[in-house]
Parts: structure tokens; sequence; C-alpha cells
């Protein structure tokens, strides 16, 4: 079906076949006397014929030519607008430990040379705790108010809870920063405990 539409003539070069059939007609169905003025007049129709179909073929052979052929490409597009940064990495870990063979602990989360160390401290009291272990002099955590600049082999808290006389626990919650050379990375420690089964839970968000 496509290829018969593409041999179709336009409508252009219908119209002349038509006009160029009616002035050869013309000249054959003059009458004697009028054979003469007629003959004038369907030459002239003829030749008019001849004329429109030979401009209706270059029109078309014109469109076809600017059919095949691309436009020329245009200039280049501005450039778009640069996108909002994205925001820091953020990374959530949790964890549980069970104290009730002894003492058990974990690296929570490590956070450029900071590991943070979860552990859940059997005994009476029983003790739930997030503690810092560096290899390397630097890092700074800060915790509410306090700043204290980490060092390998010290101990230091990042939060720790120990079991009290009333048997009841509503967790312990803060917020940190921790700054290591030119990073620095801050969030949220969750810690709490069930003395009844010797369990500690841990939940760390952070970013950066």
């Amino acid at each position: 079906m496509d290829r018969i539409r593409r041999r179709m003539p336009s409508p252009a070069i219908v119209i002349a076949v038509i006009a160029l059939v009616a002035a050869v007609a013309g000249t054959a169905i003059a009458g004697p006397p009028f054979q003469a003025e007629k003959s004038a007049s369907s030459a002239k129709a003829l030749k008019k014929a001849k004329k429109a179909l030979k401009k209706a073929r270059q029109n078309e052979a014109a469109i076809k030519a600017l059919q095949r052929k691309p436009g020329p490409q245009g200039p280049p597009g501005q450039p778009g607008t640069p996108g909002a940064p994205g925001d820091p990495a953020a990374v959530t870990a949790t964890t549980t430990l069970d104290a009730t063979g002894g003492t058990e602990s974990e690296i929570l989360l490590t956070l450029g040379n900071v590991d943070l160390l979860a552990a859940c401290v059997a005994g009476s009291p029983m003790a739930v705790q997030i503690n810092t272990v560096v290899q390397v002099e630097g890092p700074v955590l800060v915790v509410g108010e306090f700043v204290t600049a980490l060092a390998p082999f010290s101990v230091d808290f990042l939060l720790r809870e120990q079991e009290d006389a009333s048997g009841e626990d509503d967790g312990e919650v803060a917020s940190f920063t921790i700054l290591d050379g030119n990073q620095s990375h801050s969030g949220i420690a969750s810690i709490a405990m069930d003395e009844s089964e010797d369990i500690c839970r841990f939940v760390v968000h952070a970013t950066g």
C-alpha cells in the first residue's frame, strides 16, 4: 500500500493532465465552420496545458528534493541549570545483643577512622553502651556540650546506661558529631536494654 501511495501523482499533475487532454480533445471535435478559430484556441490551450504540466512536475520534483534532504544542523542549545547538590550519604545501623552468657560486643558502624562499638555488659548492674574505637590520633567526638579528643587504646563513651534499682528503662538518645580531619559525621544514637532477658538494643543513624 505504501508503494502505491508513493507512485500516485500529485493533485497539480492530475489537473495539468486533465487540461492537456481537454485541449487535445478540443482540437479533435472542432466543427468545420469554426475549425480555424477552434484550432487556434485549442493550440493556445494545449500550450498552456503543457506549461502547467511542466511546472507541476517541476514543483513536485522540488518538493521531493526538499523532503529528501535534511536541513542544516541548528545551533547547540544553552546548557541546563545545574542540579541541586545531593544529600550527604546517610546510613542506619541497628543490632540487638544478648548478654545472657556474659558480655557481648560488636562494631555497630564505622565512620571514617572511628568505629562505634556496641556492647551489652552482663552482670549486676547490667549496662548497655556505645563506645568509640580509633587506630589513629586526631578524631574528635562531640556529644552535647562534651568534646573528647579520641586516642588509640582509650575508652570513650558515646552513650552508656546502667541498670537501676527501679528496673525501669526508658532508653537513652543522644545526638553526636565526629570531626575527623577534613571529614565530619553527624548522627543520632539510641540504646535500650531489657533486664529481664539481658538483651540490649542499638540504633545509630549518621550522615556525612
